[in-house]
């Protein structure tokens, strides 16, 4: 889960037991409701993250429902399933569907009185990373935080995610606070501390949600990353309106980015389709724009923010995706999102520096030629020169200095692989190979017409990095996880110059308490 740092002490009332709060990206829920999708014993479910603990809940409720019918797990889903329905038992009121948890959540602390109820977690991080090879250092990341969450009335909530890191071995000796060089930076004597908090006010009733304050968001199927909003590290302030039933949701966000200079904002909103009890369609589209107020159309959760964009003069950065989900039989799901950031069908796709587009695609094979527990998965991402640039430095597609959308950035391309093994309720054993190449365009520079008007994928000096890695981990108590991973890294023309080569050994170590 994320990594918290400490706990404001308070509560307030609960008037029923469910407590409306988000999922924090990083739960192991996610990967796990996803793989008994692809399995067959869950319905589809949406792409736009993060689930709300409802959400879950009635999930877990349809899979109780599917083995009641016949379906089958093997005895390491089986625990991990019971697991969940304890965590989220409280999530449905009685009467919906029964999960038939043999117990419940534990918590740190815990208050009800009544009907009223509120809860505290709190959390401890502790990563290592060394490895051998030049330049390799060996860093040492501490994390502690907490978690509170709680409601008032019977639909508002809160919900309060905090964390402080000590970070040692990296050398740091000046502070920072322009959020264009990256999250903030803190020191004290020889160490330097960075934070973030996630603190929210939430209103959910039947298939209505409404989010406000600093948060989290992802949309799309990649599982390495996502092309118009993906997980990364830091949160931002916005507003999330969702509504939503088995066959569809829709969501829209406007949130404000931390990026100098000037202010900087983000309008987004997604509708998601269930054609087919096999296929979920979903269409994406966002705006990034600053240095001014919020526009209030931007603002219409329903307006067509290309229409907008050429409305408020044509200078914002408005980009559009498509992705697709399909799942042809059982064990199989295959997925495609497709993402625009300007494009003209008059010239073209693979050569003209306006045709700024990617394109991410996906399979995943459970419990593959039948052996039970094993997991096969592909993804494949390609960003063409130019994507998530713009003209005017406050439009770029980033945050803290960092793309908001795939990780990559543009001028570059990554394939995975990987085969893991759910072996027991405490047990994941993975290893893979990736494969990421990075022409010398940069999310910085745009495309300047006056010089050509040609791109070119994977241009200049191409660094080429391979890694083949393996990961161990292990739930050593409930909500108590050991995390160790060994990679080896083969890289050429490092940082785009020609004959930078190295390969390196490197060695992580994690553990990650819950409490």
């Amino acid at each position: 889960m994320r990594k918290f740092g400490f706990i404001l002490m308070h509560f307030t009332a609960v008037m029923i037991m469910a407590q409306p709060a988000p999922v924090p990206l990083d739960h192991w829920v996610y990967n796990f409701l996803d793989r008994l999708t692809a399995k067959g014993v869950l319905d589809p479910l949406n792409g736009t993250f993060p689930y709300t603990r409802q959400q879950v809940a009635d999930a877990l409720g349809r899979v109780q429902n599917s083995l009641d019918a016949g379906a089958r797990l093997t005895a390491a889903e089986n625990e991990r399933f019971e697991q969940l329905k304890d965590e989220f038992h409280d999530d449905l009121p009685a009467g919906d569907v029964p999960l038939h948890a043999s117990g419940t959540e534990r918590h740190f602390l815990s208050w009800s009185e009544g009907g009223n109820r509120a809860c505290a977690d709190l959390i401890l991080d502790q990563k290592i990373f060394a490895g051998s090879g030049k330049n390799q250092k060996t860093v040492s990341q501490t994390t502690g935080g907490g978690m509170l969450r709680g409601s008032i009335t019977r639909h508002f909530g809160y919900h309060l995610y905090t964390y402080s890191t000590l970070r040692k071995g990296e050398n740091l000796t000046q502070e920072r606070f322009d959020p264009s060089q990256g999250m903030p930076v803190t020191i004290s004597g020889k160490n330097a501390f960075s934070d973030d908090a996630s603190a929210t006010f939430i209103y959910e009733r039947s298939r209505f949600y409404i989010e406000l304050g600093r948060s989290e968001a992802a949309w799309g199927p990649g599982r390495r990353g996502q092309l118009m909003l993906s997980r990364h590290e830091a949160f931002f302030d916005m507003l999330r309106l969702q509504y939503g039933s088995r066959r569809f949701q829709f969501t829209s966000i406007h949130g404000k980015l931390n990026m100098t200079p000037g202010p900087k904002f983000i309008a987004a909103h997604r509708l998601e389709l269930r054609v087919f009890p096999w296929l979920l369609v979903a269409g994406s589209e966002s705006v990034i724009y600053g240095n001014r107020d919020v526009e209030p159309m931007y603002l219409n959760p329903l307006m067509p923010y290309h229409v907008a964009e050429h409305h408020l003069g044509d200078r914002d950065n408005n980009t559009m995706a498509l992705d697709i989900t399909l799942y042809p039989n059982p064990g199989h799901k295959l997925s495609m999102e497709f993402f625009l950031d300007d494009f003209t069908t008059s010239e073209n796709p693979l050569t003209y520096y306006g045709n700024k587009w990617a394109l991410l695609t996906g399979w995943r094979w459970v419990d593959p030629f039948g052996l039970d527990g094993w997991d096969v998965q592909a993804e494949y991402a390609r960003i063409e020169p130019y994507v998530y640039t713009h003209d005017d430095s406050i439009n770029v597609y980033k945050e803290y200095g960092r793309p908001i959308g795939h990780w990559l950035g543009p001028d570059s391309d990554h394939l995975y692989l990987g085969i893991g093994l759910l072996a027991a309720r405490s047990l994941d054993l993975t290893l893979s190979f990736s494969r990421t190449r990075h022409g010398q365009g940069d999310i910085n520079t745009p495309p300047d017409p006056s010089v050509t008007t040609r791109k070119h994928f994977l241009s200049g000096t191409v660094e080429s990095v391979r890694e083949t890695g393996c990961s161990v981990r292990w739930q050593w108590l409930r909500d108590c996880f050991m995390t160790v991973r060994y990679a080896y890294r083969n890289t050429e023309n490092r940082d785009n110059v020609p004959g930078a080569s190295s390969n390196t050994h490197q060695f992580t170590g994690q553990l990650s308490v819950n409490y």
